[in-house]
Parts: structure tokens; sequence; C-alpha cells
């Protein structure tokens, strides 16, 4: 006999099968089933596909051997009526503080936590399961703003920290920039001085040899009017003694006295003693 066949209605009653897990795929299934009763079994526990089932307005889970329930539990955001009574719950997730539909809520015998089971009361009539739905939606909605907050603030000090580094990154990047950009002026620096230095030394190169050159200019018009003289003074000298003859010779053919004539230098006594004897 399949589950659909134990639909009447919306309601589908499961209670009492010794049953130790939860057929999802069979409940997923039928759709029409709104109400679920599942209670007095051996289910230890509620598998996450569960919450899948957001076609359920009514769930009876009473009377299970439940610890917990699973993360998302509060996708089922059209369930209206939850029976938990008689279980080993302790905790609720999160998540159930999006069951906002939720209008009742039996969490007795069970071992919760002192503040949970203060929010939750008694739960010994029908009001008061009312009360307790109301109540525990809001006290999970309360716990679910804390931990946001708590989270925003982590976030917060996470994003101020990641905020301090990349500054700090920055500002060693910026000194990197910095470092070869200095690197860069000084190489530049480097390079202009020793092109002027090269520069200087070639003007300095070209001013000495332009001295140099200068210098023999000089000295070959130094020259140039004393072989001239020289050459005069040779020519005076043979026109002189070809028209006077070997007079002014020297007992030993030399032409001393001609040559201090020429040369206009001064004659020693004994020279123009001689020369009178000439």
């Amino acid at each position: 006999m399949s589950l659909r066949d134990k639909v009447e209605g919306n309601e589908l009653d499961l209670s009492l099968n010794v049953l130790t897990e939860i057929p999802v795929k069979e409940l997923a299934a039928a759709p029409k089933a709104t109400h679920l009763d599942i209670s007095c079994n051996q289910i230890q526990t509620v598998p996450n596909d569960f919450a899948t089932l957001t076609h359920l307005v009514k769930i009876d889970l009473s009377k299970n051997k439940l610890t917990e329930l699973p993360a998302n539990f509060g996708n089922l955001v059209n369930l209206q009526y939850l029976d938990l009574y008689g279980n080993q719950i302790t905790t609720l997730p999160i998540s159930f503080c999006r069951l906002k539909h939720l209008r009742w809520l039996d969490l007795k015998n069970n071992p919760l936590e002192p503040k949970l089971k203060s929010v939750a009361g008694d739960c010994l009539n029908e009001k008061e399961c009312q009360e307790c739905a109301k109540k525990v939606v809001a006290y999970m909605q309360s716990i679910e703003s804390e931990l946001e907050k708590e989270r925003q603030k982590k976030l917060k000090i996470a994003r101020e920290k990641e905020a301090v580094e990349r500054a700090k990154i920055e500002r060693e990047l910026e000194e990197q920039r910095r470092q070869k950009k200095i690197e860069k002026e000084k190489r530049k620096a480097e390079f202009r001085a020793k092109r002027e230095a090269q520069a200087l030394q070639e003007n300095v190169v070209k001013s000495n040899d332009k001295v140099t050159a200068e210098q023999q200019d000089n000295e070959t018009e130094v020259q140039q009017p004393q072989a001239h003289t020289t050459k005069a003074t040779g020519c005076s000298r043979h026109r002189f003694l070809r028209h006077c003859g070997s007079s002014f010779l020297h007992s030993d053919g030399s032409a001393t006295y001609i040559d201090l004539f020429l040369s206009g230098e001064s004659y020693t006594p004994h020279q123009r003693k001689h020369m009178r004897h000439i």
C-alpha cells in the first residue's frame, strides 16, 4: 500500500508504524497531504531534504527520539502547527525564526536549555501552545538578529583589517615606486655628469691641441725669418768675397772677419788690429 493510498483528504497518518526514518520522497509525491502525523515512532533524525516539503502546514513529530532539527527547518515557510512533545530536543535551529506563519507549538517534555524553556512556557493547553509558538519564533528572531549583528561586527573588523592591510601594501608599493623614481633620477644624474665630464675632457683635449698647434705655428713663423736672414747673410758674404777678393780671408782660408762684419757683431781689439793690416 503506497502513501498516496493512506492520504485522507489533506491528512496523512503514519503514526505507530515503528518508523526509524522519514520517507521524504514518498511524502514529496503526495503534495495533497498538508497535514502529516508521524508521531509515536522510532525516528532519531530529521533529514535535510525534509525541509523541501514546503506544502506541509501541520506536522506531528511527538513521541519520537529526536535530538535536533535540521538547520534548514525554517524553509517550511507554510508551517502553522508543530508538535514536538516528548523528544530529546535541547535547542532549535536559527532558521526557526523564519516560521512566521507558525501558530501552534508544543515543546514540553524535552530537555530544553534554560532560556528556551523559559520562553516556551509549560504548553499545558491550547492558549499556552499558541503563546509558545509566538514567543519562540520571536526569541529565535532576536537570536538571529544578535548573530547578524555579531556577524556584521566581525565583518566590519575584517574589512577594517583588510583596509589597513591594503593601505599598508599601498604604502609599501608607493615607497617602492618612490625608491625606483629616486634610483632612476640618480642614474640619469650620473649619466649626465659622466657625459658632461666626457664633454669637458674632450674640450680640454681640443683646447690643448689648439694651443699646441698655435705654438707650432708661432715657432714656424719665428724660424722662417731666421732662415731668410741666414740665407741673406750667406748671399751677402758670397758677394762680398767675390768683390773684395781674398783680402779678408784668414791664413787658414776662413772668412771670420767677413762673417763678423756681415753679422754686425763687434770686433775684438786684436781683430781690429788685424783688419788694419789687411
